[in-house]
């Protein structure tokens, strides 16, 4: 008689998958987790538990582990100097709670708004580097703007400026060896954010992304906000398919912050130190209050997330949110929702269809809610909408990398800047206004099926 082991063996395999999943479990239940994020990777340990232990063994950790977070060297902002002595607003000495500086005065912006305006920024930004030239960046693409902009880098090193790429492993992952070599050959360094290779094996792991998008010339003047570097986001010619973004030019004090915010990212990456300039040393180029704001698994907290709630809740006429994929969560759809009551001007735009299917369905259940409370939705009709950008009453206008999802909340590396100035707040409103006649209003009615479906995509939301 043939005894037939797969039963056993099957057997095994689930309560192996089963003990797993049970450490995950013990291990989530201690961690500061969202409810809803708690909810759903519950429901797929105890449903699925082999894709569950699977899935949470590669991207279901929150925060870096404690032996790597140890070994990343802190932004140094104790030696920034010179931020505003008082805070500009609440929102101002709110951040600074969370050891971030307050806002820095003194500086000159540009709201970056035509993607051959941003291409010429950049360009320009390079080739006036004297002694620096810094690039913190999630998408390096493979494509001819993509391939230029590595020869400026090049060229820029070949004439003796220090140029750093870090380049995220994921977001950049068609950029290799041979596409960068021109740079490496002019004597620039490279390096990748969290080798995908490489992330098990450290617990790194590889849902923890680098989505900061920052280029420092001398330490001095930042090319900064939602965009990568490809062309899709920006390039030399008119080309009205590229997507709707935002970014800025920053010149002054303030841009000692974002050199600290490379530095932090080069070391922790690469193990090499950089030096680093005091804000006190650079020349004030302009009036404009600025203050860059980190948020990520390497920082205490979830600070971005808790500023943003509290904007919400403090906003008095109007709210005005711009971002390519729509997942608030409960805590933030609740505090939407409160706002629309209470009269303020929510709108929120989003673009008609984004690039990722899955959050196009997770914003419906959302959508819809919001829009009984009061909240406008508008879907902009025209390009892609990649913009990442908040507007508070007359007081903060906030561009960055950061998207309003669980994602760019809770597990991305992001950067979020905050502008206190009159000029460039009416600049943002400015950018709103002319994007919302592009706009059609309200959500999509759609059909039971896609309405459950929705739903369902909902309860994941949070993983997405």
């Amino acid at each position: 008689m043939v005894t037939d082991f797969s039963w056993y063996l099957e057997g095994a395999a689930l309560l192996v998958s089963w003990a797993v999943a049970l450490y995950f479990v013990n291990y989530m239940v201690r961690e500061r987790r969202p409810a809803q994020s708690l909810t759903a990777w519950l429901l797929i340990m105890f449903f699925l538990p082999v894709v569950g232990v699977i899935a949470y063994a590669f991207f279901g950790w929150r925060k870096v582990h404690k032996r790597r977070h140890r070994a990343k060297s802190p932004i140094d902002f104790d030696s920034l100097n010179r931020p505003a002595p008082e805070s500009a607003n609440p929102t101002d000495a709110l951040i600074r709670t969370y050891g971030v500086p307050g806002a820095f005065p003194g500086n000159r912006v540009e709201l970056l708004t035509d993607r051959v305006e941003a291409y010429e920024a950049l360009v320009e930004l390079i080739e006036a580097a004297e002694e620096e030239l810094w690039i913190d960046m999630y998408m390096l693409a493979l494509d001819p703007v993509g391939a230029e902009l590595v020869q400026r880098f090049a060229a820029a090193a070949r004439r003796g400026v220090r140029v750093l790429l870090l380049i995220d492993d994921v977001g950049s992952m068609g950029a290799k060896e041979g596409f960068l070599e021109p740079l490496t050959e002019a004597g620039g360094e490279v390096a990748r954010f969290l080798p995908v290779r490489r992330s098990f094996a450290l617990r790194n792991l590889a849902n923890l992304r680098n989505h900061r998008k920052i280029v420092v010339a001398d330490q001095r003047r930042v090319w900064s906000g939602g965009r990568n570097l490809g062309e899709a986001y920006l390039g030399p010619k008119t080309d009205e398919s590229r997507f709707r973004d935002l970014g800025f030019l920053l010149e002054g004090p303030a841009a000692a912050a974002f050199a600290g915010i490379i530095r932090s990212d080069w070391y922790f990456t690469t193990g090499r130190r950089v030096p680093l300039h005091k804000a006190g040393d650079i020349p004030q180029a302009g009036e404009v209050l600025a203050q860059p704001m980190p948020s990520g698994p390497d920082v205490e907290g979830d600070g971005f997330f808790e500023v943003v709630s509290s904007m919400i809740y403090g906003a008095k006429e109007r709210l005005w949110i711009s971002t390519p994929y729509f997942i608030p969560g409960e805590t933030l759809g609740h505090a939407l929702s409160l706002a629309a009551r209470r009269g303020v001007d929510v709108r929120v735009m989003v673009p008609e269809t984004s690039d990722h299917l899955l959050c196009d369905l997770a914003r419906g259940p959302y959508m819809r809610d919001l829009d009984k409370d009061g909240a406008r939705f508008l879907r902009y009709q025209a390009e892609m909408l990649h913009a990442k950008a908040i507007l508070v009453d007359d007081e903060i206008a906030v561009v960055g990398s950061c998207n309003f999802d669980q994602r760019s909340f809770f597990l991305n590396f992001e950067l979020s800047t905050f502008f206190y100035s009159k000029p460039e707040v009416a600049a943002l409103a400015k950018w709103f206004e002319a994007s919302f006649e592009r706009c059609a209003a309200g959500p999509k009615k759609v059909s039971y099926l896609t309405e459950t479906l929705q739903g369902v995509t909902r309860v994941f939301s949070p993983l997405l």
